[in-house]
């Protein structure tokens, strides 16, 4: 899966299946199995969505959906991807 591809797609899913209390999302493990790619794939993913202040990565926690900021970030990512 190509990168813009796989961010966008991910920001997608992550919305979607998002807590909508807490903003919670599925593990890294669940990602890469949905998303049938590596750890790492979703980790460098995740890095670029944090970076742009889509998601929050807690220690020990786990992966939030920032939805204050996201919603804005999110719609210019799908932009570029061409969804």
């Amino acid at each position: 899966m190509k990168e813009k591809n796989l961010l966008a797609e991910l920001a997608a899913y992550l919305f979607s299946k998002s807590d909508k209390e807490t903003g919670r999302t599925p593990s890294e493990r669940e990602l890469a199995e949905h998303f049938a790619v590596s750890r790492g794939q979703i980790r460098e993913a995740l890095a670029i969505l944090e970076a742009m202040r889509i998601v929050e990565r807690r220690a020990k926690s786990g992966i939030y959906v920032d939805t204050k900021q996201a919603s804005v970030e999110a719609l210019a990512l799908f932009a570029r991807a061409g969804l």
